[in-house]
């Protein structure tokens, strides 16, 4: 229990400038454990950071709008692929 607790008190919005990987950040609109207005305020502490609220959703929209996640995450992914990150090529068999 003192576990989940601490989960209450920890705070780690000081290293979110720090962040140097592109970052999507997915919130719920009617999230009531990450309320809208934190993620907004991550995305806008990370550098370079979007943000992408499922609507309608709660804590678990990644559940409960998979389709719109998954869609937003490619897309993510894809501008990120575009915009000069590695690409993993398998080598043919």
């Amino acid at each position: 229990a003192r576990g989940y607790l601490a989960m209450f008190r920890y705070d780690a919005t000081g290293v979110l400038p720090a962040i140097s990987v592109p970052t999507l950040v997915v919130a719920g609109d009617k999230d009531s454990m990450c309320v809208p207005q934190a993620s907004k305020h991550m995305a806008q502490t990370i550098p370079g950071a979007r943000l992408a609220t499922l609507s309608p959703a709660g804590h678990a929209g990644h559940f409960e709008r998979h389709e719109e996640f998954a869609h937003r995450l490619g897309e993510f992914a894809s501008e990120v692929q575009g915009a000069g990150a590695p690409r993993r090529e398998t080598q043919p068999a």
